[in-house]
């Protein structure tokens, strides 16, 4: 099981730190990637953003492991495991 460290920090009275992306621009994703954030929301509901670019989003996050809270209540996915997130998506697009 992967370790939710944000609800560790959390209940440690630590501040976490994160983004909501809402662009779906994959050069967005990797920038805020970039500065090592406790959690990113991938917001599908709100935004521009919807399910055929949540692939590249990930992908441009360069293999930061997201945790449940990353796929937590306030997406559309509501709580699911980031493999059940994963499993939802649409298939890969050939290179």
């Amino acid at each position: 099981m992967i370790e939710n460290a944000v609800k560790r920090r959390l209940h440690e009275g630590l501040p976490v730190v994160g983004h909501w992306i809402s662009l779906p621009s994959p050069a967005v994703a990797e920038l805020m990637a970039s500065f090592e954030p406790d959690w990113l929301m991938i917001d599908t509901e709100h935004g521009p953003a919807g399910g055929e670019v949540v692939e590249d989003l990930i992908r441009a996050m360069k293999g930061r492991r997201p945790t449940r809270s990353d796929c937590g209540k306030g997406s559309r996915h509501g709580g699911l495991r980031a493999s059940e997130v994963t499993e939802r998506l649409p298939p890969r697009r050939p290179a």
